[in-house]
């Protein structure tokens, strides 16, 4: 059959880079307010614990409500839209916004045909909300976070943002900050030798492990090192750009590494292969690609027990999710099996 192609041809996205010690404040936030996740943060559960109770008394009620409603991802979306690298920039930028622009910035980007909808939204328009609160439920904490950023008082909400922002910053951030520096810089270096001459969509996959293809309304990838939730690639969205905050590469984190010391991903690897449970689950998932219910089901176990193992899989770069389904991470579980035998090599 003879096709003539009038089309045009799908463009890839343009790559973007930022770093910056503001990052890593509020994924700092972010990860201590997010309990669950600790087991499988290079950062033990002990470690958080221990830097929550250090601090003091009114920072730590203030960090419960942001566990409760989520407003490290207020921050997060803020300091994306601020474009700031210092502190006290970005905090004057976000007392100076007016309400509705506040309120814009802080709900989610759940997609170009949502968006006049949240602009709605914003305007206080019931239907509007109800909509967006509906769409949002493909995450579970979006509705909640959407209608706690609708119905809050803007100026105490800013208020309170400022507080824990400048606290945690000052707390937690500051006396690590000459070193967080350092592995910054030579994360940017180190990437410089690692993308040479790649792609943008091979640079994506260099650097996340993830492969991510282009997709209508996106024109940008913008690609940001941090240190404090490694292992993890948490993914974000805004208008025309989707956002990946990877975690930088052991040669950065550790500078000159003792070759009879084994990187870190690989003692992440092998301990997420050294339980019955979590084997089990790579083989179900080798058979075909399956949902959490499936796996709860055909392992006899609860689905939160399930869930945990494959955080832990997850988080070594074994297994994937594609949409509501799990699948094996295939370059992952190459990449594994290469790093153990170069460091069984390394001279």
């Amino acid at each position: 059959m003879s096709m003539l192609d009038w089309g045009m041809r799908r463009h890839t996205y343009q790559v973007k880079w930022d770093s910056s010690l503001l990052w890593e404040a509020v994924l700092g936030i972010a990860a201590a307010t997010y309990t669950e996740i600790h087991p499988t943060l290079e950062k033990s559960t002990s470690y958080w614990e221990s830097i929550v109770d250090s601090l003091p008394l009114p920072l730590q009620i203030e960090l419960e409500e942001v566990k409760k409603q989520n407003t490290w991802k207020t921050l997060l979306h803020l300091l994306f839209q601020s474009e700031s690298h210092d502190l006290g920039e970005f905090l004057d930028w976000m007392k100076g916004l007016e309400n509705e622009r506040f309120r814009y910035y802080a709900l989610p980007y759940l997609g170009n045909e949502w968006e006049d909808i949240r602009q709605l939204a914003v305007q206080q328009d019931t239907r509007a909300i109800a909509e967006l609160i509906q769409a949002g439920e493909q995450n579970p904490m979006f509705p909640s976070y959407i209608r706690y950023i609708i119905e809050a008082d803007v100026p105490t909400l800013k208020d309170k943002l400022t507080f824990v922002f400048q606290e945690w910053y000052q707390q937690v951030v500051t006396p690590n900050a000459v070193w967080l520096g350092e592995v910054l810089q030579r994360e940017v270096k180190g990437r410089e030798k690692r993308i040479r001459s790649l792609t943008s969509e091979q640079q994506v996959e260099e650097m996340t492990g993830i492969s991510y293809s282009p997709e209508p309304f996106v024109h940008q990838v913008v690609l940001i090192p941090q240190v404090v939730y490694r292992p993890w690639t948490i993914q974000g969205s805004a208008p025309g750009t989707r956002i990946f905050y990877y975690p930088v590469s052991d040669e950065s984190l550790s500078g000159e590494r003792d070759s009879s010391t084994p990187p870190s991903t690989l003692i992440r690897f092998h301990k997420a292969l050294g339980d019955e449970k979590r084997l089990r689950i790579l083989k179900l998932l080798q058979q075909k690609q399956r949902t959490l219910q499936e796996l709860a089901k055909e392992m006899n176990l609860p689905k939160t027990t399930v869930h945990h193992h494959l955080r832990m899989l997850r988080s070594a770069h074994l297994v994937e999710m594609k949409g509501s389904v799990f699948c094996v991470g295939q370059r992952g579980l190459a990449k594994g099996k290469k790093g153990l035998k170069a460091f069984l090599e390394e001279k």
